[in-house]
């Protein structure tokens, strides 16, 4: 009820029916002075809920942070990066098209008054830096790491400079888990310098994070009892989660954070599962390790980092878990399996590379039909597809027909049946959506015939598509548009005339296309190639991760929001010469390989290797690091190492000098990757010793390129601010990027 329905309820009868007859002007005048008591009644509802910082509205949180007396910190919540998406994908759920990033501001100011009373505790630091930084953090204190003479009454065995080591501790030297102790470092902590000082206090940052597979199909390799658990065929490290609330044994705190395992961290951890204790009531050992177990279905393992399945009968770390210490058999096993070895292992083993993410069954085992294993990859952002809010980016609009595609209850079990289902019928938008993390086959050709189809991962899940054909190749013809979302294609895509629009979101095509059981690629080409005049074709891209694309035909555009392009075995051009009809628009991208085209816009990108635009007169670059080797731009704003030259040329009048600073300077602004191979953590991901002028070259503070999404640079900056005010008198805090 309305205030001017109350309002007119207590008026006398009388009244009600005289204004009845004469066509109720007392009514309408009421609800005029209704309308402005509910917006009053609104207004003080909405005062009282910005008394709260969990119910406040946005522009009253910096208030409440100066009434408490601490400076907010950036929120990535507020940037404007999805922009563009928005008005490019309007059949999007959205409101936000913006991945999570850091802390939240309004969290930080809740969580004040909380942290002031742990000021200066070890436990508090950490915390703080977790929470400020919205990185997992590994705190690095000085005082217990350094050693020193010590007194005769008062010996500290843990802290001397030399011990025996076992191979786990040799592992973990200068790690921030390394366990014995040094000579004081008086340099100010930064990076890997500064740790050992009994007034240090490093702030170990580990960037990477860990994305989950859960239950996948592993790959067969070259012999029936070789696998790869990657579902694309690629070797690659296992990750561990890293659990801030999980107990972790100390030989396993570096499982803490999401980081590599180690094959000493994982030998460790099932050697110590021979020790233990047989538990009641079937006196046995836990079917499980604090890193090996059915990830995520274990309560008793959260650390737990992988879990094998043979024929849907998972391996269990013993072959016996009731039998005593003296005749414990272990049947999960550490082992190099790289190269792979001539023969199986001997025993009723299971033998696992976690370096490689590599398994061979033993001799004794019976070989599977199929292997499926939970475990954990690294990745430097969320952009490919995986196990991360894509809530916005899924579809919206109602489609005329959703098929769902699932292992068990849904619409179908194959993908292709439910492609035959949408070519037998009528429905122009059709949707696809497939509701787990499987391996799908996919038809080696899709005539789309002026219709529109959608193929979409449920949110959190990434299956794998695999085109049927030998090459591994997906055709797609036919005026209309294709859309893969949050799938990875284990192929190349090739287009027909006449294509209106083919469009990837949070997907990934491997750079260097499918491989085969020995891990060579199948064959050699672009991972999108546009064979057909297509006159009116949109190739759009977010938050993707591919090799190249090659025209061989004009397009109407190309567009790249938040991807990485990689050359792979093939050729290294986007947009070849032989189709220079193309126009290239990319915001926060990254080119790993030359990029020619017929216009070029773009702004944040880093562009590893030239560009060629045939129209110099169109576009514009702006904040973005352009090789400086013979590339042809139109006009740039703010892009380096331009940028870095002219500030270093300022004031200079000698040519020589000029010209010799100038050649230092482009030297020394240079892109520096972690890595620049697909399959690795920190595939193109900026270094820590990248120069600061990229890492922090995009318009508003945070790197150039394709993870500026992730806005380390605001982050570490939040993580220093905040130290600054928690640290204890006398204490110098540093921070060091891991990975």
């Amino acid at each position: 009820m309305t205030a001017a329905d109350r309002l007119y309820a207590q008026l006398p009868a009388a009244i009600r029916v005289s204004d009845a007859e004469a066509g109720e002007p007392l009514r309408a005048l009421l609800s005029i002075i209704g309308e402005q008591a509910d917006a009053l009644a609104a207004d003080m509802a909405r005062g009282y809920d910005n008394l709260f910082i969990e119910t406040c509205e946005d522009w009253v949180v910096p208030y409440l942070a100066e009434l408490i007396g601490a400076v907010p910190l950036y929120d990535a919540a507020r940037s404007q990066d999805d922009a563009t998406a928005l008005i490019e994908f309007e059949d999007l759920r959205g409101p936000r098209l913006l991945p999570p990033a850091g802390a939240s501001a309004r969290a930080d100011i809740a969580r004040t008054i909380a942290l002031r009373r742990r000021k200066g505790t070890v436990f508090g630091i950490a915390d703080i830096a977790h929470y400020a930084s919205g990185f997992p953090v590994h705190l690095v204190e000085g005082l217990a790491r350094t050693g020193w003479t010590q007194h005769l009454r008062h010996s500290r065995p843990d802290l001397g400079t030399a011990r025996p080591t076992t191979r786990l501790d040799s592992s973990l030297t200068g790690t921030p888990f390394d366990r014995t102790s040094r000579f004081a470092d008086v340099r100010r902590p930064d990076g890997p310098r500064g740790w050992y000082h009994p007034a240090h206090v490093t702030i170990a940052v580990h960037r990477q994070r860990a994305v989950a597979h859960r239950r996948v199909m592993a790959s067969p390799a070259d012999r029936p009892w070789r696998f790869r658990l990657d579902p694309l065929g690629l070797d690659r490290p296992l990750f561990t989660p890293g659990s801030r609330d999980a107990e972790l044994p100390p030989q396993l705190q570096a499982a803490a954070v999401p980081a590599p395992l180690a094959p000493a961290l994982f030998e460790t951890d099932l050697l110590a599962h021979r020790q233990a204790p047989l538990l009641p009531p079937a006196d046995a050992r836990p079917a499980h390790t604090v890193l090996y177990g059915a990830v995520g279905e274990e309560p008793g393992a959260p650390a737990a980092s992988l879990g094998v399945w043979l024929d849907k009968l998972f391996v269990t770390p013993a072959a016996d878990e009731t039998a005593p210490d003296t005749a414990y058999a272990a049947q999960v096993v550490s082992r190099r399996l790289a190269p792979w070895p001539a023969a199986r292992p001997t025993g009723r083993v299971l033998a696992v590379d976690v370096r490689h993410g590599r398994v061979a069954v033993g001799d004794q085992l019976a070989l599977p039909s199929e292997l499926r294993a939970s475990f954990f990859h690294g990745a430097a952002g969320t952009i490919g597809g995986g196990n991360y809010d894509r809530s916005g980016w899924l579809v919206g609009t109602a489609p005329d027909q959703v098929i769902t595609v699932a292992a068990q209850g849904a619409d179908r079990t194959a993908l292709t049946d439910a492609l035959t289902d949408w070519a037998a019928s009528t429905a122009r938008h059709t949707l696809v959506r497939l509701l787990d993390s499987e391996t799908y086959r996919l038809p080696g050709d899709l005539a789309l015939a002026g219709r529109t189809l959608v193929i979409e991962a449920a949110d959190l899940e990434r299956p794998v598509l695999r085109p049927v054909t030998q090459d591994a190749v997906l055709t797609v013809d036919g005026d209309g548009s294709l859309t893969l979302s949050g799938v990875a294609l284990d192929g190349r895509i090739t287009t027909g005339a006449e294509l209106a629009r083919l469009r990837l979101l949070h997907c990934t095509l491997p750079p260097g296309g499918a491989h085969d059981a020995t891990g060579a690629p199948l064959a050699d080409g672009p991972s999108i190639r546009v064979s057909g005049p297509s006159p009116r074709l949109r190739v759009q891209l977010a938050f993707s991760i591919l090799g190249e694309i090659v025209l061989d035909a004009a397009a109407d555009e190309i567009l790249l929001l938040d991807s990485v392009l990689s050359r792979g075995t093939g050729t290294d051009t986007l947009g070849g010469p032989a189709a220079p009809e193309t126009g290239l628009r990319a915001e926060r991208s990254t080119f790993l390989g030359e990029v020619s085209a017929r216009t070029v816009e773009a702004s944040e990108c880093l562009f590893g290797d030239r560009v060629m635009a045939a129209r110099t007169q169109q576009g514009c670059l702006r904040y973005c690091y352009v090789a400086p080797d013979g590339s042809r731009t139109p006009r740039r704003f703010a892009c380096q190492p331009e940028l870095a030259v002219a500030r270093a040329l300022a004031g200079m009048t000698d040519l020589a000098a000029r010209a010799a600073s100038a050649a230092a300077e482009r030297r020394r602004v240079r892109p520096v990757f972690v890595s620049r191979r697909y399959g690795d953590p920190g595939f193109a991901q900026l270094g820590p010793s990248c120069p600061a002028e990229i890492a922090t070259g995009a318009e508003d503070g945070s790197e150039i390129g394709a993870y500026g999404h992730v806005k380390q640079a605001q982050r570490l900056d939040n993580l220093r601010r905040r130290l600054d005010e928690y640290l204890p008198a006398g204490i110098t805090a540093g921070t060091s990027l891991i990975n």
